[in-house]
């Protein structure tokens, strides 16, 4: 019987981490609008609060003031960190793909980007001017 259940058990565990690595799965858990509640620069905070993303599908839009950008997001949760390729398609970042890892939790979202060069490794700047960290709160 115990064997039974810690079958059933690690079944469960293994179905929920094969879930968690379906892009598709992410991507609708990311759907809404978000708001920055930390970001940082090269190591150094900066405030973003007033700054919103919406997904919907693969779309994003970056509201900053009144300045949009917009473009796809494609995901790949088989790396590890996750990974996350955001190509621009209108506004100030049109024509760029900027490589990035995120992490989901709950209502939150966290990015690293890489504004240049290689996708970062890990969750960090690292007083690094090309690397931009933004954590995302879901919008209520």
């Amino acid at each position: 019987m115990i064997r039974r259940l810690a079958a059933a058990i690690a079944m469960a565990t293994f179905v929920t981490q094969i879930g968690a690595a379906d892009p598709k799965s992410e991507l609708e858990l990311m759907q809404g609008t978000w708001k920055i509640s930390a970001a940082e620069m090269g190591g150094e905070k900066i405030d973003l609060s007033t700054t919103t993303l919406t997904i919907e599908k693969d779309a994003y839009t970056v509201k900053v003031g009144e300045q949009l950008d917009k473009g796809i997001l494609k995901l790949d949760p088989s790396k590890s960190p996750r990974a996350m390729d955001i190509v621009g398609k209108e506004g100030p970042n049109k024509g760029k793909t900027f490589l990035a890892i995120y992490e989901l939790k709950d209502d939150s979202i966290k990015i690293c980007y890489a504004l240049e060069g290689k996708r970062p490794t890990d969750f960090t700047t690292k007083g690094d001017k090309r690397l931009f960290m933004a954590t995302y709160k879901k919008a209520k």
